[in-house]
């Protein structure tokens, strides 16, 4: 039983290693297209975002505008100085932003819906209270103190930052208007929007694919001296 539960978890390991590695590779595989030229379907864009006119979005937690927000509240384990996330899945309460924003790169803009994305962002800010209730959020602290148990994050893109967007392009035709939009791919490829350097985010996937290599190594040669120990 053992020599199988390695196996398998060998096998995670191994289909992890090579999929945070392909995924570091289609990083800098894509060429990027301009917003003008782009052809319809899969592109990588590079540019600025900023609210479509007359409408603004403001991030929860620190009110301040953007164009895309994520909110968490996280239950802590342990004393101050050790972050250690509660295990209880139910202690985790997430909300983001699913608002349209605009994009531009200089030849031309798109109307970007963020649903579904996977987005890497640069600015993260963090709060600490004793109450998990988003209304004492007035009343966290920057650094966590001894009788502070929860921990608010809030993560956003902020107006005119430079964002690469990976996802599906389409120009919709309404009279003699042309609006170019961009989605969540239809055919499950990876919609993704960062404000993080490219190179940096491989450099992330090759390490991480690193580590579930080696830990898939490691699982296997366990695996092998399980069985010839059994």
């Amino acid at each position: 039983m053992l020599v199988l539960l390695l196996t398998v978890l060998s096998l995670v390991c191994l289909y992890l290693g090579v999929m945070f590695l392909r995924r570091g590779l289609a990083l800098t595989a894509t060429a990027t297209s301009y917003i003008r030229s782009a052809a319809q379907g899969y592109v990588v864009l590079e540019g600025e975002g900023s609210p479509l006119p007359g409408r603004s979005i403001n991030a929860p937690f620190s009110g301040k505008p953007c164009l895309w927000w994520s909110t968490q509240v996280e239950s802590l384990l342990g004393p101050v100085g050790n972050d250690q996330l509660a295990p209880n899945p139910d202690a985790f309460n997430k909300h983001f932003s699913t608002e349209l924003f605009l994009f531009k790169d200089g030849t031309g803009e798109c109307l970007v819906d963020p649903t579904e994305a996977e987005i890497h962002t640069r600015i993260q800010d963090v709060w600490y209270g004793n109450s998990c209730e988003v209304s004492s959020l007035h009343q966290a602290r920057r650094s966590r103190e001894p009788n502070d148990d929860f921990r608010f994050v809030e993560e956003r893109i902020e107006p005119h930052e430079r964002i690469v967007a990976r996802g599906y392009f389409r120009t919709q035709e309404n009279g003699s208007t042309k609006t170019n939009t961009l989605s969540q791919p239809p055919d499950g490829r990876r919609f993704l929007l960062s404000t993080v350097r490219e190179d940096i985010l491989a450099r992330r996937l090759r390490l991480k694919a690193l580590l579930a290599l080696g830990c898939c190594v490691l699982l296997a040669a366990c695996a092998v001296y399980a069985g010839g120990a059994a």
